[in-house]
């Protein structure tokens, strides 16, 4: 009887510990550290259980798909450059006469 109160015990104790480490990292204030390699430049959860991620390291953006069965396909993007053409307005052009 002792062995099932003392694995009982413990079994409660990891489970406070998972409950409060989900907690945390869903109030995002255990995950995104600074300074790492890869950078989450952004997230859109598209499912239950299913999100895009958009990671960028090295000058280059990777955005990856990733399930419940984890990361699925993968795709290199060119990081934006601030002068990108899509961020330029275009300019108006005069009707034809």
């Amino acid at each position: 009887m002792a062995s099932f109160s003392s694995f009982a015990s413990l079994a409660l104790v990891l489970a406070i510990l998972g409950s409060a480490l989900w907690w945390l990292r869903r109030r995002e204030l255990v995950s995104k550290s600074q300074g790492t390699a890869i950078q989450i430049v952004g997230a859109v959860a598209v499912g239950p259980r299913d999100r895009v991620l958009l990671l960028e390291t090295d000058g280059q953006r990777v955005l990856v798909a990733v399930g419940a069965q984890g990361p699925g396909s993968m795709v290199l993007l060119p990081r934006p450059s601030p002068t990108a053409e899509h961020l330029v307005p275009p300019t108006p052009s005069e009707p034809n006469a």
